[in-house]
């Protein structure tokens, strides 16, 4: 195995073209520039990777989900807590459709609600609800639940906007 250095942007096209978790830079640029897996015989029959995984050369990958751009964004790994994250995911969904992001308004728990248009709004619902804005969009999320609560609150907000249970599955859990 060798190492090599790359230039940020083309690190970022690598992981915007990941398609399985935890697919390595190798198998990504094998599947990009169509080079053969060493030791695969011509029936497709399996090698190693140099991480020890079986991949066989006729496999086709998993297609994307609608969330995986925004999971394989380095800016989305380069927040260090979840709430950087979560914003940092609500502020993806919201650009993918900035007038159905709208519907968010009416999400709400027994005594709180979630989303406002301002931080006043929702500091009605709480002392200390520590609203923040959602980054490019005119919106308020209400940061202090648990992460689980965090969890809960992404997948309400997919389910809403019509994403997949795959696409929910993987933001909730990238909430870490």
């Amino acid at each position: 195995m060798h190492t090599i250095e790359i230039d940020d942007d083309v690190y970022s096209h690598l992981l915007r073209n990941t398609v399985k978790i935890g697919e390595s830079a190798s198998d990504i640029l094998r599947r990009l520039l169509n080079v053969p897996v060493a030791g695969a015989g011509a029936n497709g029959s399996t090698a190693s990777s140099s991480r020890g995984r079986s991949i066989r050369a006729s496999d086709s990958p998993e297609p994307p989900n609608e969330f995986a751009d925004c999971l394989s964004d380095p800016l989305f790994h380069a927040e260090r807590d979840v709430v950087g994250k979560f914003l940092f995911a609500l502020s993806y969904i919201h650009r993918r459709d900035p007038k159905g992001f709208e519907k968010v308004l009416n999400l709400s728990g027994r005594r709180r609600k979630y989303f406002g248009r301002s931080s006043d709004e929702l500091k009605k619902y709480g002392s200390s609800v520590f609203p923040k804005r959602i980054p490019d969009s005119p919106y308020y999320v209400v940061t202090n639940n648990d992460t689980t609560k965090k969890r809960t609150i992404l997948g309400d907000v997919m389910r809403l906007l019509g994403y997949s249970a795959d696409a929910i599955d993987s933001a909730c859990g990238a909430l870490k």
